[in-house]
């Protein structure tokens, strides 16, 4: 079985039953990127690259900000990953249990090999009411 193949079959956890920030905004945010791979647009986060695929919920694949993967590529065919945890809301402050959290989330993902040898994004969205999707993503 090829590469290609092996990401067509892995199975991940569904958005509907994961995770405190509801499915509707996960799906949102999978969708403003699942857009830009469809017309073939610089996403958010990841400038100078072209979409190759979206993920949802990969965690078991060794993705610690799991909500949605982005997988890319530069004009030069190397290869870029953003890795987004989608949350409420959170206050960016040490005693807020959920900014603890992806902060462990941030230090795991910054110690996986490919780090700091490759272009490997991580970004937090946050729900917020009356504010457009574009806002809410940062990158890290």
């Amino acid at each position: 079985m090829d590469k290609e193949t092996q990401h067509a079959v892995t199975e991940g956890t569904s958005p509907a039953a994961s995770g405190p920030a509801g499915s509707l905004f996960e799906g949102q945010v999978g969708a403003f990127f699942l857009l830009s791979l469809l017309v073939r647009a610089e996403p958010r986060g990841l400038p100078g690259t072209i979409i190759d695929r979206v993920e949802f919920q990969r965690a078991s694949e060794g993705h610690p900000l799991d909500d949605v993967i982005v997988h890319a590529h530069d004009e030069h065919g190397k290869p870029a990953v953003l890795e987004i945890q989608v949350k409420k809301g959170i206050t960016f402050a040490p005693a807020d249990p959920i900014f603890r959290s992806v902060v462990s989330q941030i230090v795991q993902a910054s110690r996986k090999a490919e780090f700091p040898t490759s272009r490997y994004e991580l970004a937090i969205a946050i729900s917020r009411r009356r504010t457009k999707l574009t806002d809410l993503i940062r990158t890290f």
